[in-house]
C-alpha cells in the first residue's frame, strides 16, 4: 500500500498560555510569564502532540496502512484584505513498525517525533526558535490548494 498524507489543522500560537503556575518564595501562588523561548517549545511540544495523536487514530482505523505521510498546517492572521490562509508548519513520515514499542508514557511528543520518524521537515527560526512556515517554494511537492478562508469580520 503507498504512503497515505493526512493533513491535520493545528492552532496558531495563541493557543499556548502566556503564564504558568508557580509559587514565590513565601510559598504563595503565583502567575509567571514564560518568556518567547518556553512559549516556543510549548508550542512544539502541543503541535508534535495533534500529530501523533493524528497517526495513531489512522493506524488505529486502518490497519491495513503501513505508512503515513502528515502535514501540520494552521491559519494565518487575516491580510489586509480580511483572508485568511494556510501555511504548512511541519511534514513527517511515520511508518506503523517505528511506533512499535514506544514508551507514550514516558517520552515526550517531541521526542517520539524526532526517534520515530522519517522524512521530517519544520523550520525553526528566531532566538526563541519558533516553529514557522516552511517556504512553499523550497517544497514544491507540499504546495497547499483550496479555497481561501476568510474571516466573518
Amino acid at each position: 500500500m503507498p504512503v497515505q498524507s493526512i493533513l491535520v489543522l493545528v492552532p496558531d500560537m495563541s493557543a499556548v498560555p502566556e503564564r504558568r503556575p508557580t509559587t514565590t518564595a513565601a510559598g504563595n501562588l503565583s502567575l509567571k510569564k514564560l518568556i518567547k523561548r518556553e512559549v516556543a517549545d510549548l508550542y512544539k511540544l502541543m503541535v508534535c502532540g495533534y500529530v501523533l495523536t493524528t497517526v495513531r487514530e489512522a493506524f488505529a482505523v486502518a490497519p491495513g496502512l503501513r505508512s503515513q505521510r502528515i502535514i501540520a498546517v494552521r491559519t494565518t492572521e487575516p491580510d489586509a484584505y480580511g483572508h485568511v490562509h494556510a501555511e504548512a508548519v511541519f511534514v513527517a513520515r511515520f511508518s506503523r513498525e517505528s511506533l512499535y514499542g514506544v514508551q507514550w508514557d514516558v517520552a515526550d511528543a517531541a521526542t517520539i517525533v524526532n526517534d520515530a520518524s522519517d522524512e521530517l521537515r519544520v523550520r525553526i527560526s528566531g532566538p526563541s526558535q519558533q516553529l514557522t512556515a516552511l517556504s512553499m517554494s523550497a517544497e514544491p511537492d507540499l504546495y497547499i490548494t483550496g479555497p481561501q478562508v476568510t474571516s466573518g469580520h
